[in-house]
């Protein structure tokens, strides 16, 4: 006959084969390279993996979610800043999903998520890489010409509405230029045309 302890005993050992079963895939690495402009993510596989990348904002994170893994990392890993990242943290979402969670100390965008097959004395890669966030270009130029209109307006007003008074010290006039008859008829001509 068949003992107690040998039942909780099988019982055990298939848990376990099971569990083995559903972490076929080891993360044994996770390196960050690059700097505050670009940062390169590399995590070591055993095998390749279906994941899936995106970013969450306020705060700035971004997620990496994948096929269930077993983690096989260093304690301490993920709490030093490098780069874009400020630190991360793993584990198991679900018993079919893992999910890394990079914190990000900017904005920033994907440029490339890919993986690199494993080969015969090396395991898969799967390497993403981070942008920081540019601002537009246009919009930052459109300002500057702006700002350098408003100070050569107002430079322009500083010079023609200086006036001297009694004591010969130089002070501003804030008085608006007011357009001449000629102007206003000028005006209220191409007003009447128009309609």
């Amino acid at each position: 006959m068949i003992s107690i302890k040998k039942i909780v005993y099988l019982y055990l050992l298939i848990c376990l084969a099971s569990i083995n079963a559903v972490y076929a895939n080891d993360v044994y690495d996770i390196r960050l390279s690059g700097g505050v402009e670009k940062t390169r993510l590399v995590i070591e596989l055993h095998d390749q993996v279906a994941f899936q990348v995106y970013n969450i904002v306020d705060p700035d994170r971004l997620i990496i979610d994948f096929d269930a893994v077993k983690f096989n990392l260093p304690s301490d890993i993920g709490t030093k800043s490098f780069g874009l990242i400020k630190e991360f943290r793993y584990g198991n979402f679900s018993l079919k999903k893992s999910r890394i969670v990079f914190d990000v100390s900017e904005k920033f965008d994907v440029a490339a998520a890919f993986i690199v097959p494993k080969k015969p004395s090396k395991g898969a890669l799967l390497v993403v890489d981070i942008v920081k966030k540019k601002t537009s270009d246009t919009a930052n130029s459109i300002i500057e010409v702006e700002k350098k209109q408003i100070d050569q307006t107002l430079n322009d007003s500083n010079l023609n509405n200086q006036a001297i008074t009694n004591d010969g010290a130089s002070s501003l006039s804030f008085q608006p230029e007011i357009p001449s008859i000629e102007e206003l008829m000028r005006i209220a001509s191409l007003d009447a045309s128009k309609t």
